[in-house]
């Protein structure tokens, strides 16, 4: 029985001690019951030792109780231990659902901002290469008419493709002369805008100081006639009551010149607001105008390459200045704006009509 009971005792020390808690009050309760322990054994052997080794029952009862003792802490400190590794779980499983979400939605706004950022990336590359384009496109152009224009060649499209660049200068020029006089409108409004809030606050002054004036004046002749009411100064307050109700009707005329000032100002304002709106519609008629001109440019640009490609075949094989003649009246040029076809060899007629039609 003795042999069994220290088993048992020595299985539940291991089993104590094997247990690692990191609760630090479990460790103090484990500490002090060591303690105790101690105490209690040493004080069994001071018994031992003054009264005589006691008796088996009495051991194995007081083993049977300690054990017991422990097998009770040791239970309520694994439970105590359970639960706090489920709630060290569950707080670790939040956080890893929390900084999963977080990061997802911080790596789809990164995604999209990538994307914006390629995106406006390749719109502007796409942007500078048509740009770079038309350049290059406008220099290639521009070198050959002057070429053309050196050479002196006897083909009918170079002073329309002269007279259709000039139109294009005269447009863009009267483009910059509207917006000129429309940055001229705003700021002219702007101005009358100004002079009309600067006259309605003088306005209202002379109002405020007219009607305080008003009041004052009544009282006074009122105080008059009621102190003097002699027939000797009956004429005197005559004269001064008309006296200040001329006055009156002076500053009532003055006020209503004012407001006349003031509403021709506003008629001004509205005229100069009228005159913007025309402006900007006549500077979009006149950018559709244009943007239709530079179409047709092109296409006359291609026709006048094309042509130039005939011509270049002819020369080289040497054909005939009548055959040269019937080419130029096989190929037409049209009207830009009501597609009217003339022959080639009669462009200075299409220049004539070109004039009227847009006139």
């Amino acid at each position: 029985i003795q042999t069994t009971m220290a088993f048992k005792i020595s299985k539940g020390k291991t089993d104590m001690i094997n247990v690692r808690l990191p609760n630090p009050q479990i460790e103090n309760k484990i500490t002090k019951q060591r303690k105790e322990n101690a105490y209690m054994k040493k004080s069994l052997d001071e018994l031992s030792r003054h009264k005589g080794a006691p008796s088996d029952s009495e051991n194995n009862q007081l083993l049977l109780e300690r054990i017991l003792a422990l097998e009770t802490l040791r239970e309520k400190n694994s439970q105590q231990i359970l639960s706090k590794d489920q709630e060290i779980a569950a707080l670790r499983q939040h956080l890893c659902s929390d900084s999963a979400e977080i990061v997802t939605r911080l790596q789809a706004q990164l995604t999209q901002q990538k994307l914006d950022a390629e995106m406006r990336e390749n719109l502007f590359q796409s942007l500078k290469q048509e740009t770079e384009e038309l350049k290059t496109n406008l220099v290639v152009i521009s070198a050959k008419c002057q070429d053309l224009e050196n050479t002196g060649g006897s083909a009918g499209w170079l002073p329309a493709n002269r007279h259709a660049l000039e139109k294009n200068q005269q447009w863009l020029a009267y483009d910059q002369q509207r917006e000129a006089y429309v940055r001229a409108v705003v700021e002219k409004t702007h101005q009358l805008e100004q002079q009309l809030s600067q006259a309605n606050e003088a306005l209202q002054q002379k109002d405020r100081k007219a009607c305080m004036e008003g009041e004052q004046k009544s009282a006074c002749i009122l105080d008059c006639i009621f102190i003097t009411c002699t027939p000797s100064l009956g004429m005197h307050l005559i004269n001064a009551t008309l006296f200040k109700v001329n006055h009156f009707q002076k500053v009532l005329l003055t006020q209503q010149n004012e407001q006349n000032r003031m509403s021709v100002l506003e008629q001004q304002i509205q005229v100069s607001a009228k005159d913007l709106e025309d402006e900007k519609r006549d500077n979009q008629h006149l950018q559709r105008q244009l943007h239709k001109i530079l179409k047709e440019l092109r296409k006359s640009k291609d026709k006048v390459a094309r042509l130039e490609y005939k011509l270049s075949g002819d020369l080289r094989s040497h054909a005939s200045p009548t055959k040269a003649h019937n080419l130029l009246n096989e190929s037409f040029l049209e009207c830009p704006n009501c597609r009217a076809q003339y022959p080639t060899s009669r462009h200075r007629e299409l220049l004539v009509h070109i004039d009227e039609c847009f006139d």
